[in-house]
Parts: C-alpha cells; structure tokens; sequence
C-alpha cells in the first residue's frame, strides 16, 4: 500500500510533539472534526500541564508524557500505536531548531546533534517499528512526518535544521520506494507534510534568542490557516506529500526531480529479499 486512504468516522489519530504548534493545532482539529467525527485523538509532548489542558478541553484527547528524542522508548509507544490504539493515522511532528553559525567560536554545536535526532531519527524509528508490527494487522496505517521546505532549500542560518529535514525527507523517499517495491505486502501509507515558515513557538526568542528585535511575521503562515489546510488534506488522502506557499513551490521545482531520479533506482538489489 502506498497512496494514504481517505480518514473514515472513527478513525485514530497520534500526534508526537502535540503541546504547541502544528502538533496542538492539528490535534484541536481533529478532537473537534463533526463530519468525519474521528475516535480518540492522542496526543504526545513533554509538559504535562499542556497534555493536562488539552485532555480538560477535549474528551476525546488523551495525553502521553512522552519524549521523541528518547529514542529507546519509541518501540514500545510503536507497539502500543498498532496493537492498543489501533491507530489509523500516526503525525511525527516533534521537532526543535536552533540556529548555528559556524563561523562563530562560540557556536553550540551539541544542537546538531539534538536537531538530527529529534528531526529525523526519532519519526524514522517510529516508521520502522510501526512497519515491522504492521505485518501483524491488517488495519492500514498511514504515516506523516513533517519534514520542511528548506529541506529543499537550506536556510544558512539555521543549517543543523535544515539538514535533519532533508535527511528525513530522503528517508521518506526510499522508505516510500521500498513499501512501493512490496507491493501489498504493508498496509503502510508514508506521507511527507511538508511545511513552510509557519508562526509558531518554534521562532520564539526563547529557544532561538537572534530572533530578539528581528519580526519575521510578514514571512509566516498563520498556525491556523496552514493547519487547516493540512488536516483537510491527510482527512481527504490520496497525497504521499502536503506542501503550502513556500513549500508547494519548493516540491514542485525540486522534489519532483529529486523523486524522479530517485525511482530510476532499484528498491534493492535483485539478490535481496525482504523478511
């Protein structure tokens, strides 16, 4: 299975890094959808007293004290998602950017590290598990990381960001070539929510402090508008990739090429069989 299937009434959603941002916008999109009218919808994040708000808010929410970054606990949050929540839709969306100058002698280069695992091997370690537990089901499943446009076009001050994005983005692609080469052998959809600048706490002067005196708001996406449009997309399916503004250009200019040459390639060698 490779194209996401339209959500029905019912359907399960789990959102990582659901307390702020896309994450809690999506998620109050989905706890409060009528038609379809979605089961429960679980939210993940480190503060509690956000996961504690939003259960308050939505009777449908459940909230999971989880950190993404620890990347030992995803397989048994992995196990719980196929074989207890029977969720039908999984949002890898946790994810941290910190500017970085190399030019700097006092650059934090401990963020490259934080940024890649957090970005791109946390929501890689929940795909690989979840497809490997897939084959237990036959409950498809679909999967959307949310990746970046500069993914595609990296922005210089920010380059730790902007490589874990683009490495998340190549995974997605040869993880997607790979199920493609399966057949129906995964009930795994693998979709690439590719966002723009989008106003969230993800710029605040807190977590990147060269932001202070800088306003970057005629540039941004308001939170709602951008989460609207994606939550109709991944509600209605049949896109293995979601881009806006900046972003859709960016697929369009570059990611088809990058996926076009990318399906010349073989999913594996001839000799090689899947287990």
């Amino acid at each position: 299975m490779t194209t996401p299937p339209p959500l029905k009434e019912g359907a399960n959603i789990l959102i990582t890094g659901a307390t702020s941002g896309i994450g809690r916008g999506l998620a109050e999109l989905f706890a409060t959808s009528s038609a379809p009218k979605f089961g429960r919808v679980y939210v993940t994040g480190r503060r509690q007293d956000n996961l504690d708000e939003l259960e308050k808010k939505y009777s449908n929410v459940t909230g999971i004290n989880h950190d993404s970054s620890d990347l030992a606990s995803i397989p048994e949050l992995a196990r719980k998602i196929v074989e207890e929540f029977k969720i039908d839709l999984l949002i890898c969306n946790a994810g941290i950017q910190r500017g970085i100058d190399f030019t700097s002698p006092n650059a934090d280069f401990s963020a490259m590290e934080k940024e890649m695992t957090l970005n791109c091997f946390a929501p890689v370690t929940f795909i690989k598990e979840v497809i490997q537990l897939s084959k237990k089901t036959d409950k498809p499943i679909t999967i959307a990381s949310v990746t970046s446009g500069l993914s595609m076009a990296p922005a210089a001050r920010c380059p730790s960001y902007c490589a874990s994005k683009a490495a998340l983005r190549s995974y997605l692609i040869a993880i997607r070539r790979q199920l493609e080469d399966e057949k129906d052998a995964f009930k795994v959809s693998i979709v690439d929510l590719c966002p723009p600048l989008v106003r969230t706490e993800l710029h605040d002067v807190k977590h990147q402090p060269e932001y202070e005196g800088v306003d970057i708001s005629a540039n941004e996406v308001p939170l709602d508008v951008y989460c609207k449009d994606s939550f109709d997309r991944l509600v209605k399916g049949g896109e293995d990739e979601i881009g806006y503004g900046f972003s859709a250009v960016a697929l369009e200019k570059i990611g088809k090429a990058q996926r076009h040459i990318a399906n010349t390639f073989p999913a594996r060698l001839p000799s090689a069989k899947s287990t």
